[in-house]
């Protein structure tokens, strides 16, 4: 059995979250597809409530720099 770390990033009030993919998603830096079973960063702002958890932005490992401005 695999053990999961998870790991949290936190880089001015976002919060990005490291999970695997269950299903398809896109990219909200690059517009590719995330694919199921790739590892991908889920991005919530934080203190931003219910609605942010629930619809989280999505981007790919090598785009999270891009993304948070880096």
């Amino acid at each position: 059995m695999d053990a999961e770390v998870k790991t949290a990033l936190r880089v001015n009030g976002k919060i990005a979250q490291l999970t695997r993919a269950r299903k398809g998603h896109k990219c909200t830096d690059c517009g590719l597809l995330i694919e199921k079973g790739d590892e991908y960063y889920c991005i919530y702002q934080g203190g931003a409530g219910l609605g942010n958890i629930k619809f989280p932005d999505r981007c790919h490992q090598a785009c999270l720099d891009n993304y948070l401005g880096g």
